[in-house]
């Protein structure tokens, strides 16, 4: 029996119906997955879990995503942070951590986006390790 290692997500986002329907795309198409309905159940999951890739309303109640964002790839640099908006685009000043993401967009294409920043990380990480191995 072999043991086959699921992503873990987190997404973020206050609204409920759209928080559950995330999360059950992304479970359908095989990750693991924390919810969190505000920045602040976010930031404290981030912070106690092994989160792999953060999936992150812009617009929160409790706060905005852009700043939830910084504030995660200050504590964990290497953390793929992808910020959805119902927004066109987001305002001037504003920066997407990792990647800005309509919430208009397909489901496949977000999906696809997500395995991308994943794979992206995890070839990261081997050359790091590999690096260090060799040093």
């Amino acid at each position: 029996m072999s043991f086959i290692r699921r992503h873990l997500i987190l997404c973020i986002d206050d609204d409920a119906t759209a928080l559950q329907v995330r999360t059950l795309v992304l479970e359908h198409n095989g990750y693991s997955v924390l919810s969190a309905s505000s920045a602040t159940e976010g930031m404290a999951l981030f912070r106690t879990h092994p989160v792999e890739l953060v999936l992150l309303d812009h617009f929160l109640v409790d706060g905005c995503g852009t700043t939830v964002a910084a504030e995660m790839k200050r504590l964990k640099p290497d953390i793929p942070v992808i910020i959805l908006s119902g927004a066109i685009e987001l305002s001037d000043g504003v920066r997407a951590e990792d990647l800005f993401i309509n919430k208009v967009e397909p489901t496949e294409v977000v999906l696809e986006k997500i395995a991308t920043l994943l794979q992206r990380d995890r070839r990261i990480r081997k050359r790091r390790n590999q690096s260090a191995s060799s040093s």
